[in-house]
């Protein structure tokens, strides 16, 4: 039998949900559960670039967010076409 990767578990855990999208911006609103980690992962389908979306959000401490919180995420088309 086939055994699931990490990163399937975790997707699998995830509390991540759809996006806030808010003018030319997309925003995660933080539950409780979510890491940045998975909210990587989710939206830009590589957890390893969460550091990308703490410095987008000016997060201080990417281990630490807080339900509530918002993180936005980057657009694929707005990667491509930077203004």
């Amino acid at each position: 039998a086939d055994t699931p990767s990490v990163l399937d578990i975790a997707a699998e855990k995830s509390s991540v949900s759809s996006p806030t999208v808010s003018g030319a911006d997309t925003f995660h609103i933080v539950k409780p559960g979510d890491t940045l980690w998975d909210i990587a992962y989710f939206y830009l389908g590589n957890p390893f670039r969460y550091p990308e979306l703490a410095e987008l959000s000016r997060i201080r401490d990417p281990d630490l967010i807080y339900p509530g919180d918002h993180v936005r995420i980057i657009r694929k088309d707005m990667e491509r076409n930077p203004q």
